[in-house]
Formats: structure tokens, C-alpha cells, sequence
């Protein structure tokens, strides 16, 4: 046997493994990259009909409907005062410093029956969804009462339950959303600070009653559900004491 036919066989396994790695390494090499998922960037939720109306909505156009009233609508001052304050002792809740947004959506929920009150009711179907955004406005733009930090006389279990909440029934502070001593906080986390006392049990009895659930996580229902009777009246005299200082008081240098 020759040299050259002894090599054949080592010629061959060599050829064969070049050309085979030569195959491997093509295909590897040719092989596709990986592409990244693209992610669809997260869009924002749409405002709802009543936030749109308010937004775009002017003061000026409520101040009519608010002052005078419109056709069948009487006008708004006629219960919650020309400047959104009730006469003391009403029943109707102060207007004047909570936010377009808030009274926007209340005034909805008035409409769609989310909100039950016979009396608010017809007034808020009357309005069609711009008008309800300019009173909105107009609310907005009246001036914020000044309300007192401190006064000696005030309600203590009224203020504990503000400022402390009881943890023993799982009741938080007001505080916590309201803001200290009533003053609201954001946007729809409406003041508390100088509400008529008839109106705050009114409110408070109906979230607990469940005739009131308009608040988006029904936060007040389970707090309300909570609360005793005497400890709605404690809050209810609470919140009012802390109401608008007198003119004359203001008026003292």
C-alpha cells in the first residue's frame, strides 16, 4: 500500500471536518439576531364627560345660572348663599373653596342618580353638561373662607376622631384625606371646615346607610358604616366649629 493511500483516509476526515465546521459556522453565523418586543407605550385614561366640561368651561358663563338661576333652575345662591356660604344652621353644604372638579362631579352624579337627593336632583338634569361645568367654575372661583385653627370650645371627640381617628374599630383619622383640621386636600378630597353640622350627619348617615356611594373606592361607606351615632354628631360639631371666622372677628387688626 502506498503512502498516498494510507493518507486518504486522514486527507478525507479532514476535509470532511473542515467542511463540516465550514457548514456549522455558516449556519450559526447566518442565524437571525434576536429583536426586542416593542412595548406599547401606556396611554392615559380619558378624562370623563364632567372633568372635559369643567376644563374648558369659564366662570363667567356659571356666574348666571349660580346668581339667578336659568328657565326652570333656581338659582344655586338661593340655598348655598351668594358667596357659597349657607345661612348658619342650614342644611345645604358650603360651596365656596372646593374645586371645579369636585362640585363638576357631584353635580353629575346628581344627574345620573349616583348621587340620590330629591331636591338636587331636577336641578342638575335641567343643566345640560356645560352648564354644570361653568357653575363648576364659578363655585371654584369664589373666594376661600377663612377658617380657624383652634378654637377652646371645640368638640373633643370630634377633634380625636379628626385628628387621631380609633384604632380600636378601625377607624382612620379625617385628617388622613381631608387635611388638618378640614382644609380639604386636592381636588376631590373636599373641606370639611365650616360645613353646616345638619348637613355633615345628613352625609355622613347616608354613607353609612348606603344611600350615598359616589366615592370612587367606597372609602366613606366602610368608615361610615363604623362610626356610631354619637360619633357623627361629635364630627358633625366638629367641622362646623371650625367654620368661617366672624366678619367682625376678621375685621380686628
Amino acid at each position: 500500500m502506498s503512502r498516498l493511500t494510507s493518507a486518504a483516509p486522514v486527507v478525507g476526515a479532514l476535509l470532511l471536518a473542515a467542511l463540516g465546521g465550514g457548514v456549522l459556522t455558516y449556519v450559526i453565523g447566518n442565524d437571525p439576531a434576536p429583536t426586542e418586543t416593542t412595548r406599547p407605550s401606556p396611554q392615559p385614561e380619558p378624562l370623563p364627560g364632567w372633568a372635559r366640561q369643567a376644563l374648558v368651561a369659564k366662570p363667567q358663563d356659571g356666574e348666571q345660572i349660580y346668581a339667578q338661576g336659568i328657565s326652570n333652575v333656581a338659582a344655586c345662591a338661593t340655598c348655598h348663599g351668594a358667596q357659597g356660604m349657607p345661612e348658619r344652621g342650614a342644611p345645604y353644604p358650603r360651596l365656596a373653596g372646593l374645586s371645579a372638579d369636585y362640585v363638576a362631579k357631584q353635580l353629575d352624579d346628581y344627574a345620573n342618580d349616583v348621587r340620590r337627593n330629591e331636591q338636587m336632583r331636577p336641578i342638575a338634569r335641567a343643566l345640560n353638561g356645560p352648564q354644570r361645568g361653568a357653575v363648576a367654575q364659578y363655585v371654584a372661583s369664589l373666594p376661600v373662607p377663612q377658617t380657624q385653627l383652634s378654637v377652646a370650645d371645640l368638640d373633643q371627640r370630634g377633634r380625636e376622631l379628626d385628628e387621631v381617628g380609633d384604632n380600636a374599630r378601625a377607624i382612620p383619622g379625617c385628617g388622613n384625606c381631608h387635611g388638618p383640621r378640614g382644609r380639604g386636600e386636592g381636588v376631590m378630597l373636599p373641606p370639611l371646615a365650616g360645613q353646616p353640622e345638619a348637613y355633615l350627619v345628613s352625609q355622613l348617615n347616608a354613607f353609612r346607610q348606603q344611600r350615598r356611594h359616589n366615592d370612587t373606592v367606597e372609602v366613606m361607606e366602610g368608615i361610615a358604616a363604623r362610626l356610631s351615632d354619637a360619633d357623627i354628631r361629635a364630627l358633625a360639631r366638629y367641622f362646623n366649629q371650625l367654620g368661617p371666622a366672624r366678619q367682625e372677628a376678621r375685621s380686628q387688626p
